[in-house]
């Protein structure tokens, strides 16, 4: 069962031009972003992210994108967007097997877990996607040197945690047999949460 609600597009215009984030453009654009959810106070852009700040959160299912771009919903009216974390030092990992797009598969993304904590037995917490970056939580003192900086053709951002729970390395995956497929919840954590 899916865990967002489909992602939502505008016929006149997008905030996404040749695989650039370019924003909305106009006011008038602005304005029909802000009627996506009722109750919207306040529209901004912090590349890659659309920021809705909302009088309190809409139910759920929310979208991932809206206009081609990650959305970030807040009742915080000082939030401008989500803390992405710290860029990896280290190499490029799978760069020719690309996560790019408006949605990933479960098995995709457990494949990343599964390359970042067994292959390259980089203790991790836990991993998301956002179409355009990956946001992995890694204990605290982990050198940034030894973190991956791109992995499956996205930059890799790293925050960091006391907690001792980790991802189960034994996590089992297959190859994603279609870009189509469903999409899921975009992030992994540990098995006992």
């Amino acid at each position: 069962m899916a865990t967002t609600a489909p992602d939502i597009e505008f016929e006149d215009f997008s905030l996404v031009k040749d695989g650039l984030y370019v924003g909305a453009g106009s006011r008038d654009n602005y304005d029909k972003v802000g009627m996506i959810f009722p109750g919207t106070r306040f529209v901004t852009w912090m590349a890659p992210f659309l920021v809705l700040v909302v009088g309190s959160l809409p139910p759920k299912p929310w979208p991932l994108h809206a206009g081609g771009a990650p959305l970030y919903i807040t009742t915080d009216p000082w939030s401008r967007g989500p803390y992405m974390g710290r860029l990896g030092q280290g190499g490029e990992i799978l760069n020719e097997e690309s996560a790019k797009g408006a949605t990933i598969s479960e098995d995709r993304l457990r494949r990343a877990a599964n390359i970042l904590a067994s292959d390259l037995k980089i203790k991790v917490a836990a991993i998301d996607w956002y179409g355009c970056f990956w946001g992995i939580t890694v204990p605290e003192g982990t050198p940034l040197r030894s973190l991956p900086c791109r992995l499956m053709d996205l930059m890799c951002r790293y925050k960091f945690t006391t907690s001792t729970s980790l991802l189960d390395s034994g996590i089992p995956f297959d190859e994603a047999t279609s870009e189509d497929e469903e999409r899921r919840d975009t992030a992994i954590y540990p098995q006992n949460i």
